[in-house]
Formats: structure tokens, sequence, C-alpha cells
């Protein structure tokens, strides 16, 4: 089996606007990547060795860009 060497949380939260202002300007991490696709929308943040993912509770998408809906 093979060693993990990393891991890092994905909190589900409700703003994620607000949520990354809030790691970022009060905690001090730094935006490592926001990622906004199709069927998903996600953030990675860090601050010295640890490491955080933020994702939003709900994603709403038009029923149109949903396959085969």
């Amino acid at each position: 089996m093979p060693e993990v060497t990393y891991i890092a949380p994905v909190f589900q939260v409700a703003d994620l606007a607000r949520s990354l202002a809030f790691y970022r300007d009060q905690l001090g991490f730094e935006v490592a990547f926001i990622y906004e696709g199709s069927y998903a929308m996600s953030a990675a943040m860090v601050v010295t060795s640890t490491s955080i993912a933020l994702r939003p509770r709900r994603v709403t998408m038009p029923r149109s860009s949903v396959p085969n809906a």
C-alpha cells in the first residue's frame, strides 16, 4: 500500500466568495486556484504547509445544461 504523504480537507460552504475572503483576509491563506467548470466549482487555499479545499454546498445548474435532462 502506498504511503499517504498529503491530505487536504474539503469544506462545503454556503458562499464560496465570502469563504475565500474569510480564509484569505482573516486566517492568512493564499488562493492556490479557483476552478469553475460546467458541473463543479471549487477552490484550494494554502498557508505554510496546510492546504484546504472549499466547495459550495449546492451548485444549481439550469436544467438545460444537465446531460440527459
